[in-house]
């Protein structure tokens, strides 16, 4: 198997923010770096966006015309805007949902060695729309469009490569972004698009390709 092939590299290891685990990521990351983008960091929210803890739950049932849809552990809900203690800013905008935990249990990878990083519950929130603690939102959106195609670029493995490279818990913060490069979301972007932007060797995109487990 690819992930198991044994690799000795001499490099300083405070290069970057986190430790780097894996040697083969480190010419990924400069590569990504030497374009000088910004990361995706700046797009993503602080923990606990909404100010409401993991235990919330709203009403099956929308008692006011102002109440807003909840997205929790639970499922869906509705909530009285006035429950909402923060992040007003994102409530009129589309914005990406985005599981606060890691896809793996423990932050180990499945059988074959492989990750997912990011969990199934990823979606588009509406205006009017707000989540729990267990949640980030990704971006701030006039237009769905914008926020369908950042939701398409977190799916690539190009992506979801570049967190694990972040990650040091199965928790998710906005450092956890740090490595992935800003795009422009007017547009969609998958895979090969990504490893031709950033000029990836046959070896890297193998490597990468190894590591992520594709989009459930």
């Amino acid at each position: 198997m690819y992930l198991n092939k044994c690799t000795v590299s001499t490099r300083p290891l405070d290069e970057f923010s986190v430790l780097v685990r894996y040697n083969q990521a480190v010419n990924i990351i400069h590569s990504v770096f030497s374009k000088n983008e910004k990361s995706l960091e700046s797009l993503i929210s602080p923990i606990s966006p909404f100010g409401l803890p993991t235990k919330v739950r709203g009403t099956t049932k929308r008692k006011n015309i102002s109440d807003l849809v909840l997205y929790s552990s639970a499922g869906r809900s509705y909530i009285n805007p006035d429950k909402v203690l923060k992040g007003s800013e994102y409530i009129n905008r589309y914005k990406v949902l985005v599981s606060q935990t890691s896809a793996e249990h423990a932050g180990e990878p499945g059988k074959d060695g492989s990750f997912r990083i990011l969990t199934s519950s990823m979606r588009v929130l509406e205006p009017g729309e707000v989540c729990t603690h267990s949640y980030l939102l990704a971006g701030l959106f006039a237009t769905r469009n914008e926020a369908e195609n950042l939701l398409s670029y977190l799916k690539t493995k190009f992506v979801r490569f570049l967190i694990l490279q972040a990650l040091s818990s199965i928790h998710l913060t906005k450092s956890t972004f740090s490595f992935v490069p800003m795009q422009d979301f007017s547009k969609s972007w998958v895979d090969t698009e990504l490893y031709e932007k950033y000029a990836l060797t046959d070896e890297e995109i193998t490597f990468i390709e190894s590591m992520i487990k594709p989009v459930e």
